[in-house]
């Protein structure tokens, strides 16, 4: 996947659409349906642990737990040891890498081809 792919489905997940009204918002091109603010671009889901914050909490319960398997998966390739250094790689997992795990919990990965 594409980071601009990634961002993009991130954003949807979260509840930004292409903004319908753009035509008369100049710049104005994404719409939270949610809050109702506008942006040119939703946030910066890859680069931004503030946003991925924010993206987290649109998880349920049960796909909080997928997360953290898809995380653990993400940064070790491999399910952790839950010894200290294990836990502090995943305390410490960047953006992109929470970004992906994200995406792979609610279904919308793609491998790339």
């Amino acid at each position: 996947m594409t980071p601009e792919a990634q961002r993009i489905a991130v954003a949807e997940a979260c509840g930004w659409i292409l903004n319908p009204a753009k035509h008369t918002a100049k710049g104005l091109d994404w719409l939270h349906v949610p809050s109702g603010n506008t942006a040119y671009n939703p946030p910066n889901y890859l680069n931004d642990l503030n946003a991925m914050h924010d993206a987290e909490k649109v998880l349920t319960n049960e796909q909080d737990l997928e997360y953290s398997e898809a995380l653990e998966q993400v940064v070790e390739g491999r399910f952790v040891t839950n010894n200290a250094e294990d836990m502090r790689r995943l305390r410490s997992a960047t953006a992109s890498q929470r970004a992906e795990a994200f995406l792979r919990t609610i279904g919308k990965w793609e491998e790339a081809k």
